[in-house]
């Protein structure tokens, strides 16, 4: 039975996903292709116009990666949950320039902004990928103007049983002038009243979160308001202003690990998981600090995400408030990998677990040796025959591609891999090969009665 989530539990593991993926050494794409005609951008898609990267980096609240960009402008591409229903990966290209290719995790039929290197009337090439359909493939055309739009809200339009302490967030389509959010136009009101609270703007330029002073009155009704106050860096205005109306429940949201993102059933538990995160080195294993680690509790009919949590100096950590249930642990941090998934089925009140972790640029096969075991070689077919992709990111997806990791590696220079303890009661795993430049693969895994399952992956330009 494929297990019951929501968008926010699945985007705590996806962005996990996309930071491994971005971290990724690819191949450029050092070639022009010729402009293959213009696609109608679908309802739900926005493709902004250039914003400098010196003008976003000046907001003093940006991500490294656009401010560090020697390109001098960037465009960003985002879609409404929704758009693709069924999609699991976006490859967006810059056709027009060459580069590099980004792989973008999506999440219920979309994703946030996304930054792309390009100027006014460059074409960019963008693939979707889905599970029951051939990949939709559109080219658009960077815009020399665009007002910003909100891309998603959460809670999304007529939500019920919101939780009572509650954060609520809206996710615009580009960087928005921070000074623009304020009190009036990131608001919520209750019978017509402003809801006292504070608004917050994200050091990712896009995002405003609003938090209650008081918790939210019990089964009543409220809207979240986004006026055309908000402006973008270019002084356009919102697009058009924006009214989300959403209910109240009874209860407040214990345990959760992203306190704007509370699901609509019961969360928490009185139990807790301790343990270690560990380094694993040619040289031996070591404690690892400041990894993030992250739980999901699979109950019978769902699931969602908790924890988020920092391994201390000792490389130790402690998720409470979990329930009994069984609990796949991810463990984070940047330039690393975990190659072996690591579930816990907790039925006492304490439970413990050791997580390890690998360098990306330093793969150790033998770190990868308990079943159940996926291994083989990432190659490419060329004129010369078949040859080994060194640096791909392996991905084992519990749920196909929307996000669920269990366990993630990068192939070595022959262009190996190996992942084990690969989870087989959650969900149905698949697995990913990617790199950029190339086409994303992927398949389900299938034991049958074997431990060891060898399975190379082919991937294509």
């Amino acid at each position: 039975m494929r297990p019951g989530v929501s968008r926010v539990n699945r985007l705590t593991f996806a962005i996990m996903i996309l930071t491994l993926t971005l971290a990724v050494s690819g191949c450029s794409d050092h070639g022009t292709n010729p402009d293959p005609g213009e696609t109608q951008e679908p309802e739900g898609m926005v493709l902004s116009n250039p914003v400098s990267a010196i003008s976003v980096a000046t907001q003093g609240s940006i991500r490294q990666s656009i401010s560090s960009s020697g390109a001098g402008t960037s465009a960003f591409v985002s879609i409404a949950p929704g758009t693709y229903p069924d999609a699991f990966l976006a490859e967006i290209r810059n056709r027009s320039r060459g580069g590099v290719q980004t792989n973008v995790v999506m999440t219920d039929g979309g994703f946030d902004p996304v930054t792309i290197t390009a100027q006014e009337g460059d074409v960019l090439r963008l693939t979707i990928w889905a599970r029951s359909a051939d990949p939709a493939v559109l080219t658009l055309k960077v815009p020399a103007r665009r007002p910003p739009t909100v891309v998603r809200s959460n809670p999304p339009k007529g939500r019920v049983d919101v939780a009572l302490n509650q954060y609520l967030v809206a996710v615009f389509s580009e960087p928005i002038d921070p000074t623009s959010i304020t009190a009036a136009s990131v608001r919520v009101e209750h019978n017509g009243q402003q809801v006292s609270g504070t608004v917050l703007f994200h050091d990712n330029s896009w995002t405003a979160e609003f938090i209650p002073a008081v918790p939210f009155e019990p089964q009543s009704e409220y809207q979240l308001v986004i006026t055309d106050g908000v402006r973008d860096l270019d002084g356009d205005p919102l697009e058009t202003s924006y009214t989300v109306p959403f209910s109240t429940g009874t209860t407040e949201c214990p345990g959760y690990a992203i306190p704007s993102s509370c699901p609509p059933f019961p969360t928490g538990g009185n139990g807790s998981i301790s343990g270690v995160v560990n380094e694993r080195t040619p040289e031996g294993v070591r404690p690892l600090a400041n990894a993030k680690v992250f739980g999901w509790v699979q109950l019978i009919d769902h699931g969602y995400a908790t924890g988020g949590v920092s391994s201390l100096g000792n490389g130790t950590f402690t998720l409470n408030r979990i329930p009994n249930a069984q609990i796949l642990l991810q463990a984070w941090s940047e330039g690393f990998n975990q190659p072996c998934g690591k579930v816990v089925n907790l039925s006492t009140p304490v439970d413990t677990a050791t997580i390890e972790l690998v360098a990306a640029n330093r793969p150790i096969l033998e770190a990868a040796t308990d079943p159940p075991v996926v291994k083989g070689v990432v190659y490419e077919t060329t004129p010369q025959g078949r040859q080994p992709v060194p640096r791909a990111l392996i991905m084992v997806d519990q749920l196909g591609g929307d996000g669920l990791v269990s366990a993630t590696t990068t192939t070595n220079e022959k262009g190996e891999y190996a992942v084990c303890r690969v989870p087989t009661t959650i969900g149905s795993p698949w697995i990913f090969a990617l790199k950029d430049g190339y086409s994303t693969t992927g398949q389900e895994i299938s034991f049958g009665n074997q431990s060891v399952l060898t399975l190379d992956i082919e991937l294509k330009h």
